[in-house]
């Protein structure tokens, strides 16, 4: 009982650092010849289970109530994920510099902080932890193909774009990272079986747990591995319309040796423990557990170097300007993160020179179906401010939605 309260506090403990909207793709320089710094921030959180509500009670530390778990078991489904990312970035865009003399050659140069963390449950996972193993009497309960990651990482980025011609434009990035934390738990087989009589319940649990240094090295900018990364942009544009196509940051990080590596296979016989809440402890009766109950095989590799991939963001856009509208059909599919292919429509509508306002619908990712909002907005020829979200629904619904983050973008031009 004691793995699966560690599992489930994990998990649940991860909503407290990464509170984050799917990273925007770089601004490919299409258009004149210009210059600019752009700052991009982007946050969400979402799940094709659990709701707002949950999210908010448990990230403000307030009391959960049954009706928010009944909610959530509702829509439970054999497998479950839950995920989040945060970025933070800073670039400049030079298509006019010393350095670009070739015609229609252009550079830029990023900085990014980005944090991402996703998990994979089943439903069986969720009830044992939020409505105790009384429900699972005589049964197994499966708390297998369970996965969780939260990484941290900074990203120095460079790249060039050519256009190719007046309706095609090449690019590439590369980047060199530093790895600041890493943690990931996966679970090969993991069921839990309850007596009929609720005397005893066996836990049989293998799974791997891999962790950076948490002692020495726990700083924001910590250096607890090394890595790098590539980007390919390709944009097509034809009088009414434009094709965006982005592979971004597809690599890895190399972890340093002090990282912890866990493998635990164990089977554990734990007898007169019934709980009806894994938080909530203090009033079980007692746990007996005799040595020939127990098979325990664990291994630690200390000072063991590994590798893991970043999440690898896929991106496609087409766009097409339609009656005074913009309307933009496209879809996004992070690798290495749990995360479903998302389909979205965007449409947007200028109000005056300086406004333009738009409304998203989207479907898949971390989540179900979401609708958002998102406005822009022009002070003069060299400042344009971007904000939205793809969650308004989340936060209008928030007990019967999954959902809720914003992104902003600040662009100056020179």
């Amino acid at each position: 009982m004691r793995v699966l309260a560690f599992t489930f506090i994990l998990f649940l403990f991860s909503l407290l650092t990464a509170f984050g909207q799917v990273g925007s793709s770089i601004s490919l320089l299409t258009e004149e010849p210009t210059r600019f710094v752009e700052s991009q921030n982007d946050f969400y959180i979402n799940s094709n289970a659990i709701t707002n509500s949950f999210i908010n009670s448990f990230y403000f530390g307030k009391h959960i109530e049954s009706a928010q778990i009944n909610d959530i078991a509702e829509k439970l489904k054999g497998t479950n994920r839950l995920g989040g990312v945060t970025s933070v970035g800073i670039g400049y865009y030079d298509s006019r510099s010393k350095f670009t003399k070739t015609q229609g050659v252009s550079y830029f140069v990023e900085l990014n902080y980005k944090e991402y963390f996703h998990t994979e449950f089943s439903s069986d996972l969720f009830k044992i932890g939020f409505q105790g193993n009384s429900s699972f009497n005589g049964m197994q309960a499966d708390l297998g193909n369970f996965y969780y990651q939260q990484l941290i990482y900074q990203q120095l980025k460079i790249g060039i774009l050519n256009k190719i011609s007046d309706d095609l434009l090449l690019g590439i990035g590369i980047s060199v990272i530093n790895g600041q934390k890493n943690m990931q738990m996966a679970t090969n087989n993991a069921y839990l079986f309850t007596a009929e009589d609720g005397e005893y319940i066996d836990l049989n649990a293998d799974y791997n747990f891999k962790q950076t240094d948490t002692l020495t090295h726990i700083n924001l900018f910590a250096n607890n591995g090394l890595g790098a990364s590539g980007d390919l942009y390709i944009s097509y544009k034809s009088e009414k319309s434009s094709f965006n196509f982005n592979l971004v940051d597809l690599g890895l990080i190399n972890w340093s040796g002090t990282s912890s590596n866990y493998r635990i296979d164990t089977l554990v016989r734990f007898e007169a423990y019934n709980v009806s809440n894994i938080f909530d402890l203090q009033d079980t009766v007692s746990l007996n557990y005799a040595p020939d109950k127990i098979t325990d095989d664990l291994t630690k590799d200390d000072n063991k170097k590994y590798s893991s991939y970043i999440p690898a963001l896929i991106n496609f856009m087409y766009e097409r300007k339609l009656g005074g509208m913009d309307i933009r059909v496209g879809g996004n599919y992070f690798f290495n993160a749990r995360h479903f292919p998302q389909a979205y429509l965007q449409l947007n509508k200028a109000l005056t020179k300086s406004i333009t306002v738009g409304g998203i619908l989207s479907y898949g990712g971390y989540g179900f179906l979401d609708a958002g909002i998102e406005i822009n907005y022009k002070i003069g020829n060299s400042f344009h401010i971007k904000a939205g979200s793809r969650h308004v629904d989340g936060l209008l619904f928030p007990t019967k939605t999954s959902g809720e983050g914003a992104y902003v973008q600040l662009r100056k031009i020179f």
